[in-house]
């Protein structure tokens, strides 16, 4: 562990994790009106295979070894950190990243997508917050790339003519809808490279999850309190360690879990 990372602890939680701060605009899910199956097109994810936790510190190890893990992968890519400067679109940010790894682990050339072709039409084109899921729905439409839409904006009049037609060709065709909290499946997808993106109640944010890390070695292999997450978030290079973070305890605990499975290639 490097001393420059920045670690999310149940302790110091407050100091990183402002819900007031302009750029955090996910908002929670209520699963008693949006229960699980029921996004268009983003199935409940009661297939996804299951790696017992008993194994995890091998395969986290073993991931570090070959520099195989999803943020090895986005450590060799183009993508980059995304910023949203003081837009609301944390909940379009972290779904849009997801999509460019995806393409990235799919072998496809590198298209830098746009946030803002997600979260404007999400939001009516305003600076506002939204739920995930309704990002989700958009991303099936599609995600233009930036040549059509800027990273940035919250004017329609700002997208390009044919950006929808673009939009098209970078379309997510399979999402999968986790249970919330559920660290089994969560620590399961990292380890199997599939792109997750979880939505934070306490904090009122979307980010990117990349990699499970073996925090404490003291402890059981069949402890989730071993373990914490490695977050890409979407501040820009100055946030963390180059844009990343760690969530430890039960701040490594996401209340939205989805993970993309396909895209358009």
């Amino acid at each position: 562990m490097r001393m420059s990372d920045l670690i999310i602890t149940d302790e110091n939680w407050r100091n990183h994790c402002n819900p007031n701060d302009i750029r955090c605009g996910t908002l929670a899910r209520d699963f008693e009106k949006v229960p699980y199956g029921s996004i268009p097109g983003v199935p409940e994810g009661i297939d996804i295979p299951i790696i017992p936790m008993e194994h995890w510190p091998d395969a986290i190890a073993d991931k570090e070894r070959t520099k195989s893990s999803i943020k090895h992968v986005w450590e060799r890519s183009k993508i980059g950190v995304l910023n949203q400067s003081t837009i609301s679109y944390c909940h379009a940010f972290s779904g849009v990243m997801g999509a460019m790894i995806d393409r990235e682990l799919m072998g496809l050339d590198y298209v830098e997508l746009s946030a803002s072709s997600v979260g404007g039409p999400v939001t009516n084109w305003r600076n506002a917050g939204a739920y995930i899921f309704d990002d989700l729905k958009q991303m099936i439409v599609g995600i233009a790339s930036t040549e059509f839409v800027p990273m940035l904006t919250t004017n329609r009049s700002d997208c390009k003519p044919g950006w929808e037609a673009d939009a098209k060709k970078y379309a997510v065709t399979e999402w999968k809808d986790v249970k919330a909290r559920d660290i089994l499946v969560h620590g399961s997808l990292l380890l199997a490279n599939n792109p997750v993106l979880v939505g934070l109640n306490y904090w009122g944010h979307a980010v990117f999850d990349g990699a499970l890390k073996d925090m404490d070695k003291s402890k059981k292999a069949t402890d989730w309190t071993r373990y914490g997450i490695d977050f890409l978030n979407s501040w820009g290079t100055k946030y963390g360690n180059g844009g990343w973070g760690v969530r430890t305890g039960s701040k490594m605990l996401a209340d939205s879990i989805y993970t993309i499975f396909q895209v358009t290639a």
